[in-house]
């Protein structure tokens, strides 16, 4: 009776392993499967959390070939070691190495990775696409080991107000629509917090904001004013107003922090050799 009571134990322990084996790789291959379907159809369900912004269609087939395929390829990994006892083996050990590797990632890049949010001389990997011309000048910054370029990125060309309070043209909107296939965020006023959140992220030290030479934004000067280290003006100008548009120029660079004068010739209809942008 004693022996095979004992041989039953070990049946049991054996049955029992077997059966948590086949419900913990269920359940990676039910969770793997979420993962994989919010990756193609939904990725920013996933990553907004995480302050990862995307919106070319650049980043978003990086995010969901990620997401999307690999996960998806962990799910039926996980669903046949499930399913079929000849390949759990293989699926039990892949699941350690991958959730292994998942986690020792997470540590290296430290608490800042949980939170989407990253110092610049930290460890960590920050992915922005965002969708409108005020895109940063560097879409991933990367740092390993904590380490760091001393140089780091200027922006020339940010648009912390799209509009100025004013309805957008219909160019605009189909450059928003038919270009960057973008949603109401592309015309989204930013706050100067926004901005240095996102800046800092990306490792951005320094930023030129747009500013209209004939109706300059009081946003954009306020934080030009607020931080005036890391912000400077570049000024859109107006080339058909000549001489009027050289002395209003002169009038805010005296005023205000200016490096650049900014002329967007499709805006104006004029190829960039014409004689009307020779006063500036």
């Amino acid at each position: 009776m004693s022996f095979a009571w004992r041989g039953s134990d070990r049946g049991m322990k054996g049955l029992s392993m077997q059966t948590l084996s086949t419900v913990a790789l269920g359940g990676l291959a039910l969770i793997f499967a979420i993962v994989s379907l919010l990756g193609f159809l939904a990725p920013g369900i996933l990553l907004d959390p995480l302050g990862i912004i995307f919106d070319s269609p650049a980043g978003a087939a990086e995010m969901r070939s990620v997401y999307g395929g690999f996960f998806g390829t962990g799910a039926i990994l996980f669903g046949l070691g499930s399913a079929r006892e000849g390949l759990r083996r293989m699926a039990l050990i892949g699941a350690t190495m991958l959730l292994f590797a998942f986690s020792l990632g997470r540590l290296l890049t430290g608490r800042g990775a949980v939170a989407g949010q990253y110092d610049r001389r930290g460890a960590g990997l920050s992915f922005l696409s965002r969708s409108s011309s005020r895109d940063f000048a560097i879409d991933c910054s990367i740092r390993f080991g904590g380490k760091m370029s001393d140089v780091l990125a200027i922006d020339p060309w940010v648009n912390l107000s799209m509009l100025g309070g004013q309805a957008p043209p219909e160019w605009l909107l189909r450059v928003k629509e038919d270009y960057f296939k973008a949603g109401d965020d592309f015309l989204r006023e930013l706050s100067p917090d926004e901005l240095i959140r996102q800046m800092d992220a990306a490792g951005v030290e320094k930023a030129i904001l747009s500013v209209s030479l004939q109706a300059p934004q009081a946003s954009v000067l306020e934080c030009v004013k607020r931080d005036p280290d890391r912000f400077f003006l570049a000024v859109v100008c107006d080339p058909t107003a000549h001489m009027k548009t050289c002395w209003a120029l002169e009038d805010l660079v005296a005023e205000q922090p200016v490096v650049m004068a900014r002329v967007v010739p499709f805006m104006h209809d004029l190829p960039p050799n014409h004689r009307d942008y020779y006063p500036l």
